[in-house]
């Protein structure tokens, strides 16, 4: 198999190009001596609606029987049923077979451990278990259970329903589900609550005919655009394809994108908080940390990577974390992990309990335009040293800070330069006080990273 699928934050690469379903049992294997390594013994596995997910989770599952771990089936869910079904049922390991926003395909698996899913060198401890077939041998039980029951009583429960009802019902709500896995379960919840819901692409298929489900481009955002605009509603929703990234457009139809996501999120912990640390990736607009400032907060910049996140999250016991992308996690009020559905019953509680729309809550927050996000190809192995030279020919002319990639600040304007760790990719933005400023900005670094290239 190839190594790259080993990334910093899971495993994810091209089926039958990348690596086969036979690989998956290996991999199945070497997380299996992993968990063992850490007194483990069972597993809770699920997956998205991919068309190889299926069978790569029946792989995968026959690593894990075979290396003497019980499993426990959760069948096709979003990744944070799989997250919660570890805190549910009381279950360290846990498995979703996903490749989350890819192109179909691809595919994968995010694995977990202790405080949440492992990244880094605990992933690169299974990959090397994998390579030297560090294996044990044994024979688990297989269980299956249906979590979806559990999950969405705890989504009511924690996020206060007949609350959001009183303000909601009747308004006008707008769901891009992208063909993954939101559309078995949101549209449900909003209608509950007496919204009216319009719908796009509710329908589960693992081929994403219509866009794929990443929120976090532009051209994925169009049509729910339109159909906010066309048909007045007053919120849009859009979704990853499995669920743990989240996208919004307001009542006055403008795009928050994930860090604008994170601002609203902050501006209310910090209200009942005051002081507190709020995490915010490196790929995030500078607006992100002057408004958490200027309302009393500690803005910490972290590296991109939901894995890597989480676990600075647990570690630092901060109340939050958001990343650009639209991944959101909670530690107050939840359970630390990043859940689109859960995020976006807790901003409607948030809108509801203080009787305002979104557009009016977040007219004051800090304006920079960006360039949107630019996607470089590059090989994963070029990457991060195209990074590195890029921080050399920078860092005597610009200010340079090198957590997470490279952001730079010039003149004015800002940008970030992030190596993707689910593509061969290099990730470019920029940020001005016009569109101008955001464009030339990047136009610059873009210049710059070719003369590398």
């Amino acid at each position: 198999m190839n190594p790259d699928i080993f990334r910093p934050n899971d495993i994810r690469g091209i089926v039958d190009r990348d690596f086969t379903q036979g690989d998956f049992i290996l991999i199945g294997q070497g997380y299996a001596k992993y968990l063992k390594d850490r007194g483990s013994s069972k597993v809770v596995i699920g997956r998205d609606n991919r068309l190889t997910s299926a069978n790569l989770q029946a792989s995968f599952t026959q690593g894990l029987l075979s290396s003497g771990l019980d499993v426990v089936d959760l069948g096709e869910i979003t990744t944070p049923m799989v997250y919660f079904a570890r805190h549910h049922l009381k279950t360290d390991g846990g498995v979703a077979v996903t490749a989350s926003h890819n192109p179909p395909e691809w595919n994968g698996a995010k694995l977990c451990q202790g405080g949440g899913a492992i990244h880094e060198e605990e992933i690169y401890e299974v990959q090397n278990n994998v390579r030297l077939k560090r294996f044990v041998a044994g024979n688990g039980t297989l269980t299956q259970y249906d979590i979806v029951p559990d999950y969405l009583k705890n989504i009511r429960e924690r996020t206060n329903f007949p609350l959001i009802k009183e303000f909601w019902k009747g308004r006008r709500v707008g769901v891009d589900s992208g063909n993954g896995l939101a559309g078995r379960f949101v549209p449900t919840l909003l209608k509950e609550l007496g919204i009216n819901v319009s719908e796009l692409y509710s329908e589960s298929d693992g081929t994403f005919p219509h866009h794929l489900p990443d929120p976090a481009l532009g051209t994925n955002m169009v049509d729910l655009w339109h159909l906010c605009v066309d048909n007045k509603l007053e919120l849009g929703l859009a979704y990853d394809g499995d669920v743990d990234r989240l996208n919004v457009i307001d009542d006055k139809q403008t795009i928050l994108w994930g860090d604008g996501i994170t601002t609203f999120f902050a501006r209310e912990i910090l209200h009942r908080l005051p002081g507190v640390e709020i995490l915010y990736d490196v790929m995030s607009s500078p607006g992100v940390p002057e408004d958490i400032t200027r309302h009393g907060g500690t803005a910490l910049m972290v590296p991109t990577g939901h894995a890597i996140v989480a676990h600075k999250l647990h570690r630092l016991q901060a109340p939050m974390a958001g990343e650009y992308s639209g991944h959101h996690y909670f530690q107050d009020g939840y359970l630390g992990f990043d859940d689109a559905i859960y995020a976006t019953f807790r901003m409607l509680l948030i809108l509801a309990q203080g009787e305002n729309m979104l557009s009016a809550v977040m007219s004051d927050a800090p304006r920079y335009h960006s360039s949107g996000v630019t996607n470089i190809p590059l090989a994963d192995n070029k990457k991060d040293l195209v990074v590195y030279q890029l921080q050399k020919t920078l860092e005597d002319r610009y200010f340079v800070d090198a957590s997470g990639g490279i952001r730079v600040k010039i003149g004015a304007n800002w940008a970030v330069v992030h190596p993707s760790g689910t593509e061969s990719l290099l990730r470019l933005a920029a940020w001005g006080k016009s569109p101008d400023a955001a464009n030339e900005t990047r136009n610059f670094l873009l210049g710059e990273i070719n003369k590398l290239l």
